[in-house]
Formats: C-alpha cells, structure tokens, sequence
C-alpha cells in the first residue's frame, strides 16, 4: 500500500483547481499571452541566426537561440504552468512568415526557453507531427495520428506544447480539464474509487522498448500526493488496451476500471472542461501532471497542404519539483544510471524526464 497520506488532507486548493465553466463565465484572459511585433522580431532574428550557423534542431538551446524579451517571459510562463492554473495559450506564432522548417525551428527553440525537449519516441523524434496519417481507422493506430476522437489523458511528462499549424476544415477543438478538480469531485462523491486511484499501481507495457534485462512493463500510480502537490499519470485508455493484448502484464481490479469510467466522467460533464479552436499560429503549453486534455474528432481538407497539422513537443523542467517518493518504479527499472537514449536526447535526472 502506498504511503502517500493522501487521506489526511481535505480538498486541494489551488488556482490550478478550475472548470471550463468559471473561466469562461470570468471572462478573465490572462491565460494568453497575445506575441507583440517585437517578440515576433525576435523569433524571427533567433531563426535567422540559427539557420546561418547550419545548426541541426537538435543543436538549439536558450544559449543559441536568444530572446533577450521573450525568453524571460517564457520563465514566467513555465512558473504559471507549475504554480498557476496550469495552462496557457500562446497566440499570434509567425506561421505565415517563414517556410515549414523554419517554423519548426522557431517552435522549438521558443520552447527551449520553457523547458528541456525529451524525445517522444524510440525513433528519438524531439519534434512530434500530430496529424491524421490514415484514411482507415486502425485500433492499433497511436491516436495522435488519427482524426478520432481523444478522451482525456495526459501525456506522463512535466509539460506538453502544441503548435496549431493548420486547424481542420471541421471539428478537432482542444479540451483540457483540471485534474486536480476532477481529484476534488472523486474525493466527495466517491472517496472509495478516490482511494483506489492513489493507492492500486497502473502496469505500463514498454511496448517493446524495455531496457535490457528488464520486465517488459513498470508499475505507477495515477494519483500521487506528496508535500502538498498532486501528480497525476492518466492513460486509461492506453492501459485498458494493455489488459487486453498483453498477456504478461498483471491484472487490474474491476474497482481500478471502475475508477477511471468514473474520473473520466467526472471530466466530461457539462462546465468542467475548458474548450479551446486553435487557429494557426495558436500554441497551447499544459502542466502534464495537472491538466488532462482531449481532443473532439474532425473532418478534414482533401488538399495535402491544407490537412490539419499540429507540431508537439514534450519538455522537462528546467527547476526541480519532485514527485512522491513511492509514486512508480521506472527509477528501478532504468538503473541508478536513469538513462535511455531512445526516449531523451539530454542527460536529465531521472525525477525530471519521469
């Protein structure tokens, strides 16, 4: 049993406890961060610069990549996404001022600013394309290439960034909700799934990308409390999935099922979620432990270069928060050592990439 004392404290207070409905409802737009011309300048310049030093994107990082206005402004931001609510939208990115390289180079290297890039895949991919890659749908198909429909999850990194490029010719509108909400409903209508969330471990499949000599699978918990923060690692979805084509992997009880239908319908009642369009040049940065977010299906152009397309990336903090101390197993896992190169291209500790 997990030794989280998760029981002692009452609901969580924080600006990062919201609904959709309240925000909306404020009319409050301090969560956008609108660029000015001179920010976009800069970017602008930095891309510039960049390009004429023949760097690879791999090779940019705040030192290479200066913004002497807006790189400050993105501290703040990463403190907001941490200490604040928990998102924010960055609005009026270059998109119609340099060609698809250079905008991926100005996505990423703003990013850099906020936090260090993981790879996001076994093929190291630092920058992710999520757009819909087939006209057949494939159960096996990851849904970020697809244009189904996503429920809410989280991605089990420190921040996710999301660049709108294109947006659908219909539907595809950005969800979030506040875990730490859902947390707080779960806790007062069913304390007995509540308990279930923070204390049964959640048997993640490597998915053929087990380090050597290890199980093909690691234990986490999808609630973690500890020091006053609540952590959340929610792939329900992913994990039901799991049940079902891995053989190997433990089983979960029917009360774990049960608790994540009920959170995850908790998250979808009417005036929890916070519904956002993306239009081009739109990017949206999420605490990932604290925000779930969800996609609507969509329809899409028939033209190739006027398909929906967002650019991702998935960062790790550059300012140490820690999580609870018995909140999963990977640390074992991956050694004292806490290094596989398939998964990060920087030598992080291991409570900042985990």
């Amino acid at each position: 049993m997990s030794s989280i004392s998760y029981m002692a404290v009452g609901p969580l207070e924080s600006p990062a406890v919201w609904t959709g409905r309240e925000i909306v409802e404020s009319g409050e737009t301090d969560w956008v961060h609108e660029l000015s011309g001179l920010e976009i300048a800069e970017v602008l310049q930095a891309v510039a610069r960049v390009r004429a030093r023949g760097l690879d994107i791999a090779e940019i990082a705040p030192r290479n990549f200066e913004l002497p206005r807006l790189g400050p402004i993105m501290k703040r931001i990463g403190r907001e996404l941490e200490f604040g609510r928990g998102f924010k939208l960055v609005r009026g990115f270059p998109v119609d001022e340099l060609d698809h390289a250079g905008l991926r180079l100005a996505y990423f290297g703003l990013s850099t600013h906020l936090g260090i890039p993981l790879a996001q895949s076994t093929k190291n991919d630092i920058l992710g394309d999520v757009r819909d890659e087939t006209t057949v749908h494939d159960v096996n198909l990851r849904g970020y290439t697809s244009n189904v429909e996503l429920d809410f999850h989280n991605d089990c990194v420190d921040i996710v960034g999301l660049h709108c490029v294109r947006a659908a010719k219909k539907g595809g509108a950005s969800r979030i909700v506040s875990a730490l909400a859902v947390h707080n409903v779960l806790m007062a209508e069913r304390p007995d799934l509540f308990r279930v969330l923070h204390e049964e471990p959640c048997y993640y499949y490597w998915q053929n990308d087990a380090p050597a000599g290890q199980l093909p699978y690691y234990w986490y918990r999808a609630f973690s409390y500890f020091e006053g923060r609540l952590t959340t690692r929610w792939l329900p979805g992913t994990l039901l999935r799991f049940q079902q084509q891995v053989p190997e992997l433990p089983r979960m009880s029917a009360e774990l099922a049960e608790a994540f239908a009920v959170a995850q319908e908790i998250a979808n009642r009417d005036g929890m979620a916070l519904d956002m369009n993306f239009r081009p040049g739109d990017i949206q940065y999420l605490s990932d432990g604290q925000i779930w977010h969800a996609r609507t299906a969509f329809e899409d152009y028939e033209e190739p270069d006027r398909r929906r397309h967002l650019l991702r990336v998935w960062l790790s903090r550059y300012f140490q928060v820690r999580p609870a101390p018995d909140s999963d197993n990977v640390g074992d896992t991956l050694g004292d050592a806490a290094v596989s190169p398939r998964r990060r291209i920087y030598p992080v500790p291991l409570y900042d990439t985990w």
